[in-house]
């Protein structure tokens, strides 16, 4: 076994280095890393930039959302079931070949 000696500029009671960028910091100051290294304890300024880079992804997800989700208002009871096309006083769909006519009628 191997002992690290390292100068540090301050007095620290549980010194590690950081999986991320590799600057010490004293464990107790550190912070759980929920994406670069689930599991692990990486330092504070890592841990700000990994929460800013989480929240810039998440954003970008729910603008992406925004623009797949469907509008309820957009029903249309003439477009065909299978395929989605306008087909008002069709019997069958021309596109699909789909037979649009109820037993009721």
């Amino acid at each position: 076994m191997s002992i690290i000696d390292i100068e540090l500029d301050e007095e620290m009671e549980m010194p590690c280095p950081c999986q991320h960028c590799g600057e010490w910091f004293d464990l107790h100051d550190g912070r759980s890393s929920k994406s670069w290294y689930p599991g692990t304890v990486i330092c504070k300024e890592c841990r700000d930039e990994e929460r800013e880079e989480m929240e810039a992804e998440a954003a970008e997800d729910e603008e992406e959302d925004e623009y797949e989700e469907e509008d309820p208002d957009d029903f249309n009871p003439d477009a065909c079931p299978e395929c989605g096309s306008d087909e008002a006083g069709a019997v069958i769909c021309s596109e699909c070949g789909h037979i649009l006519v109820d037993d009721d009628d």
